[in-house]
């Protein structure tokens, strides 16, 4: 069994690199010790197509594969866990929406959630 990654996963791969160790990296610490939201890292993400990478192709997103975030994460997730997390919370819920959502709340929500328009979240209900 062949383990390689294929041509598209190392452009992938590869792209997700060179933007978190350019963009993510010496802002992360800055961050993560003032509790900010790295809104200049989501815009990055928004823009460069990367809170859409499971959102299908006819909804504005990249119709990639969830081998295509794992890749995606790691990398993020090497400069900056603030923002790994909205590229994961994005795309974890566009893909429900894609999968299970009726055909109005796809066509309400991830072409919104591909641009960075909307960011998705989970409430938890919490109990004392």
């Amino acid at each position: 069994m062949d383990f390689a990654l294929d041509e598209n996963q190392l452009q992938v791969r590869d792209g997700a690199r060179r933007l978190a160790r350019s963009a993510f990296k010496d802002r992360a610490a800055r961050w993560d010790q003032n509790s900010e939201v790295p809104w200049d890292n989501i815009k990055l993400l928004a823009d460069q197509g990367y809170l859409g990478l499971l959102v299908p192709e006819q909804f504005g997103g990249a119709g990639g594969s969830i081998m295509d975030l794992v890749l995606v994460l790691e990398e993020f997730g090497w400069a900056c866990v603030s923002t790994t997390m909205y590229a994961f919370s994005s795309n974890v819920h566009a893909n429900r929406i894609a999968q299970f959502g009726s055909d109005a709340h796809k066509t309400k929500c991830l072409s919104g959630i591909a641009s960075g328009a909307i960011l998705p979240c989970r409430a938890v209900p919490c109990h004392e």
